[in-house]
C-alpha cells in the first residue's frame, strides 16, 4: 500500500472539508447582515442589551437577570438567525399538520385491527412517539431551524419592565438600599437597543454580627456555644459590604454545622436573621436567631447501633445471620468480606454524635473499593433507646459482579498520520480475590495504526503494538509496620502490584519492554490524590533495528553530539516516582476550576550505592537521571456555554551518569495535537534548531527530543450549535537540550537564560469539536505565528497569505484529537 499517497489524499480531503465548513460559515455570517425582510410585521428585533453603571454590583449577575437576550452574534453578524430563516424557507406547517392527520389515521386503523392487547399497546406507543416528533416540528420548525438555527428575539417591553424591577431588587439586596435600575431604548432600522442604567448610591456595611440567644435552657446553651465557637468561619463578617445572598450562604453553613454536631432533626427553617439599618447611617447590625421547635427543644442524637448490609438485593432465603464485630453488625449474606477493612472504611462510629460528614466519608471510602453498585446510608431513631436520643445507622450496599469481562474494539486515527488502524482491548477483573477487597485484573491489547516515520513526517508507516498487563490491588497500604498503615487508613489507600509486557513493531525497530511496579495511592481530600511508586522497573530489549536507522542515530552522535543512540541499547531502567494531583473540575460542569499535577522521578538511584555503581547490569545498560514536571491548568467560565482555559507546563530531566544518556521514553517532545498544534508531532525545536535541506529550507523532518520543556497554552471554547463546539487557541513553548555535549556544533539547541525567550515558538489556530458528552472528537488547525527557527523575521504569520488557502509548506498543521488538549 502506498501510505504516502494515502496520507496526502486523506490530509487534503480533511483540509478541504475544514475549509468548506469555514466557507459555509462565512456565507451564513454575511447573510446574517440582512434579516430585516424576514422579520414579522410590526415587531422589532432585539439588537443589543447593555448594562452601565454597575461598579461594585456583579454585572454578570445583572446580565443573567435580564429577561431577554439578543440573538448570538459573531463578528457583528447573526449567523444562527440567518440559518433559522434559511431553514424556514423549507418549512411548511400545513404539510406537518397533514402528516399528523395521516399518522393518526394510520395507527388508529392498525390499533382497531389488532386482536391482542399487548400489540395494541405497542402500536399506541409508536403512535405517540411519532406524533410527538411531528408536534415538536410543528411548534419549533424543521431540524435546521431547531438545531443549527436560532429563532428571532423580538423586543418585549413587558419583559424589559420586569428586568428593571428585578435588577433594582438585586442592587438593593446587595448593599445599595437606595439603588435603582432604569431602561432606555433606541430604535434603528427595525432593531432596538436596550440600555439598563444602574444607580448604586452609597453602600451599606455590616457593622456587627452577633448571636441573639432565645433562652437559657441547656439545649439552647449547647447550640449557642457551638455557633459561637465557629463564628470565625462565618460568611457574614463585620466591615464587609452587606449582601443578601450571604444570609443564604450563612444559613447553609449553620445548618451543616449543627448537622455535624448531632442535631439530626435540625433544619434551616429554624434559622432567622434580624437586619437592623436604623442604628446609624449606612451601617447594618445583624442578629442571628436560632429558634426552637414549638413542642420541644432541639436534640443532640448519638449513634447507638450500626448495621452494614452487604447485599440488599439478596433473597431472604440466603444466609442472613448477623455478625457483630467491633460495634458494627454485619449482614454479609455468606460473602467473605474482611470486617477489619470494612471497619476502616465505615467512618460512622457507635457512641459518637450524628454527623453528616461521617456519611459522606463512608460513602467515599466504600466507593473507592470498586466492590459495590451503590451505597445508601440512612438513619432511623432507635425505638428501644430510653433516652430518646439514639439512632440506628443503616449502610446498605449491592455488590458488583465478582467476575467481569469488558472489551473494546474500534479504529484509531493517529494524529500525525490520519491513517486509521484497528485496535482491540479485553479486560478481565476478579473482585475480592482473597476476601480482603482485592482486585485482580488482566488486560490484553493489540493495535495497528499509521504513524509518521521517525525521520520523515510525510512518510506514513504502519506500527503494531501488543501488550499484556496484570495487576493485583489491595484496599490498604501494605507495609511491615502497623503505625504506617494507620496513618493512611482514613485516606482511601490502595496498594497495587503490576507486571506487564509490551511489544512495539515499527519498520525502524522492534522493541520489547517488560515492566514491574509496586505502587501506593491515597486521597487526602475530595479533589486531591497521591501516587507513589516505590519501585518501577523496566527491562527494555531492542530486538531489531534497521541499518538505515542505526546510521541515522550514528550521524546524530557524530555530527551533533547526540547520545540518542544509547537510548536504543538493551537496558535496565529503574526508578521511584511520586505524583500529586489536584483537580476540582467535575465532568459535565462549567465552573471556575483548577488542575495541578506535580511529578518527581529519580531514576537509577540504587546504582549510586557503593558496589552497585555500574554502567550495566546483567549485560543491560543502566541509567541515572532526575526528572520532574509541573502542570498547572485553570478554567474560567465566561458564560453557560463558553470557557477560557489556560495551561502552564514545565518539565525537565537530567542524566548524571558518565554517558549522559536517557531512556528514549524519558525525553520531552513538543508539537502535536496536545502540545503546540502549529508543529507536527515531536517536530518542534530544540531551541531555534530545525533540520534543513541542501537549499537551506526548513523540513521539520526528524523527531526532536529535549531535556527541558516549557509550554503555555490558551484556549477559548464556545458552543456553536447543538453538539458542535468551536475553539480559538494560542500555543507557545519549546524544548531545549541541557547537556552541552548533546548540543555539539549546534549551540542553538542548548537552553540559555539569555536566549530562551527568543526561542519560544507560538502557534495560533481554531478548531471544531464534536461534543457527544461521552466522547469529544477534536479537529484543530494550527498556524505557525512565531517560528524561532525561521530565517529573517520570526513573525511568520503573514506568510499564510503568500500561498492561499494553506500558506507555504509547514505553515499550517491539521490535528485530530480525542478529548480536550488540556
Amino acid at each position: 500500500m502506498n501510505f504516502n499517497l494515502l496520507f496526502d489524499n486523506i490530509s487534503y480531503n480533511l483540509k478541504g472539508l475544514y475549509y468548506t465548513f469555514l466557507f459555509c460559515s462565512t456565507i451564513f455570517l454575511l447573510s446574517g447582515c440582512s434579516v430585516n425582510k424576514y422579520l414579522e410585521k410590526d415587531k422589532y428585533l432585539l439588537n443589543s442589551v447593555k448594562i452601565k453603571g454597575a461598579k461594585k454590583v456583579n454585572s454578570e449577575a445583572l446580565s443573567e437577570i435580564s429577561k431577554q437576550r439578543p440573538n448570538r452574534k459573531i463578528l457583528g453578524t447573526r449567523p444562527y438567525l440567518a440559518i433559522y430563516f434559511f431553514g424556514k424557507k423549507f418549512f411548511d406547517s400545513t404539510k406537518v399538520e397533514n402528516d399528523i392527520e395521516k399518522t393518526t389515521a394510520k395507527y388508529d386503523k392498525k390499533i382497531n385491527k389488532a386482536s391482542k392487547e399487548s400489540k395494541k399497546n405497542k402500536l399506541k406507543e409508536r403512535k405517540e412517539k411519532q406524533l410527538d416528533k411531528y408536534q415538536i416540528t410543528l411548534e419549533q420548525g424543521n431540524w435546521l431551524m431547531r438545531t443549527a438555527g436560532e429563532p428571532p428575539v423580538y423586543y418585549d417591553s413587558a419583559m424589559t419592565n420586569q428586568s428593571v424591577s428585578h435588577m433594582s431588587y438585586y442592587v438593593q439586596s446587595n448593599s445599595f438600599f437606595q439603588g435603582s435600575a432604569h431602561a432606555k431604548t433606541d430604535t434603528n432600522n427595525r432593531k432596538i437597543n436596550v440600555k439598563f442604567s444602574i444607580h448604586e448610591g452609597k453602600e451599606y456595611v455590616v457593622k456587627s454580627y452577633t448571636l441573639l440567644s432565645q433562652d437559657t435552657t441547656k439545649t439552647t446553651l449547647i447550640i449557642d456555644s457551638i455557633i459561637q465557637a465557629n463564628f470565625k468561619n462565618a460568611i457574614i463578617q463585620p466591615g464587609e459590604r452587606y449582601q443578601e445572598e450571604d444570609l443564604t450562604s450563612e444559613r447553609e453553613r449553620i445548618n451543616d454545622l449543627l448537622k455535624n454536631n448531632g442535631y439530626y432533626d435540625f433544619s434551616r427553617q429554624f434559622i432567622f436573621f434580624n437586619v437592623d439599618t436604623l442604628q446609624s447611617p449606612y451601617t447594618i447590625h445583624i442578629k442571628l436567631i436560632v429558634e426552637n421547635p414549638k413542642d420541644k427543644p432541639h436534640k443532640q442524637y448519638y449513634v447507638k447501633n450500626i448495621i452494614f448490609d452487604a447485599d440488599v438485593t439478596a433473597k431472604k432465603t440466603q444466609d442472613t445471620d448477623t455478625i457483630f464485630y467491633r460495634n458494627i453488625n454485619y449482614i454479609l449474606h455468606g460473602k467473605k468480606y474482611s470486617k477489619r477493612i470494612l471497619e476502616n472504611k465505615i467512618k460512622i462510629e457507635a457512641g459518637s454524635i450524628y454527623r453528616i460528614k461521617d456519611i459522606q466519608a463512608t460513602q467515599r471510602h466504600l466507593a473507592s473499593l470498586d466492590m459495590f453498585k451503590f451505597i445508601n446510608i440512612s438513619y432511623e431513631k432507635d425505638k428501644n433507646d430510653t433516652t430518646g436520643n439514639g439512632l440506628i445507622a443503616y449502610v446498605r450496599t449491592s455488590p458488583l459482579k465478582k467476575y467481569q469481562i469488558t472489551d473494546e474494539w474500534g479504529l484509531t486515527v493517529a494524529t500525525q498520520a490520519f491513517v486509521p488502524g484497528p485496535f482491540g482491548n479485553v479486560n478481565f477483573k476478579n473482585r475480592n480475590v482473597f476476601g480482603g477487597f482485592e482486585v485482580f485484573e488482566i488486560n490484553l491489547k493489540a493495535s495497528a495504526e499509521g504513524y509518521s516515520s521517525f525521520s520523515d513526517p510525510n512518510n506514513v508507516l504502519r506500527t503494531q503494538e501488543y501488550s499484556g498487563n496484570t495487576s493485583l490491588s489491595f484496599a490498604e497500604i501494605l507495609f511491615p509496620f502497623d503505625r504506617i498503615r494507620d496513618i493512611f487508613k482514613d485516606l482511601s489507600p490502595r496498594t497495587r502490584m503490576a507486571a506487564g509486557i509490551a511489544l512495539t513493531k515499527r519498520p525502524e525497530y522492534d522493541r520489547l519492554i517488560i515492566n514491574n511496579s509496586y505502587q501506593y495511592t491515597w486521597l487526602p481530600g475530595k479533589f486531591s490524590s497521591y501516587n507513589f511508586s516505590l519501585i518501577d522497573i523496566n527491562v527494555i530489549n531492542t530486538l531489531r533495528t534497521e541499518d538505515s536507522f542505526v546510521q541515522y542515530l550514528q550521524d546524530l552522535q557524530n555530527n551533533f553530539g547526540s547520545n540518542l543512540i544509547y537510548s536504543f541499547n538493551n537496558s535496565f531502567v529503574s526508578n521511584a516516582n511520586l505524583a500529586y494531583t489536584y483537580n476540582d473540575n467535575q465532568l459535565g460542569t462549567n465552573k471556575n476550576s483548577s488542575y495541578i499535577k506535580l511529578y518527581v522521578e529519580p531514576g537509577g538511584t540504587i546504582f549510586n550505592i557503593p558496589g552497585l555503581d555500574k554502567d550495566s547490569i546483567f549485560g543491560l545498560k543502566t541509567y541515572k537521571y532526575l526528572k520532574g514536571s509541573v502542570d498547572l491548568r485553570k478554567y474560567y467560565p465566561l458564560s453557560k456555554k463558553s470557557t477560557f482555559a489556560v495551561r502552564f507546563n514545565v518539565g525537565a530531566v537530567y542524566a548524571y551518569d558518565k554517558t549522559g544518556a536517557l531512556p528514549y521514553e524519558k525525553f520531552y517532545f513538543a508539537g502535536g495535537s496536545n502540545s503546540n498544534r502549529a508543529w507536527a508531532p515531536r517536530r518542534m525545536g530544540p531551541g531555534s534548531y530545525v533540520d534543513r535541506d541542501s537549499a537551506g529550507n526548513a523540513q521539520y523532518k526528524f523527531e526532536q527530543s529535549g531535556e527541558l520543556l516549557i509550554e503555555n497554552n490558551y484556549e477559548y471554547r464556545f458552543n456553536i450549535t447543538g453538539f458542535i463546539d468551536g475553539a480559538v487557541f494560542v500555543d507557545a513553548g519549546n524544548i531545549w537540550v541541557l547537556n552541552e555535549k548533546s548540543a555539539k556544533s549546534r549551540p542553538e539547541r542548548l537552553f540559555k537564560p539569555s536566549t530562551f525567550l527568543s526561542q519560544i515558538g507560538v502557534g495560533t489556530g481554531f478548531g471544531i469539536r464534536l461534543n457527544f458528552s461521552f466522547l469529544i472528537l477534536r479537529f484543530d488547525l494550527g498556524i505557525k505565528t512565531i517560528d524561532p527557527a525561521a530565517k529573517g523575521s520570526k513573525f511568520v504569520f503573514p506568510k499564510l497569505f503568500d500561498k492561499p488557502p494553506f500558506g507555504p509548506k509547514h505553515q499550517t498543521i491539521f490535528n485530530i484529537g480525542i478529548g480536550y488538549p488540556f
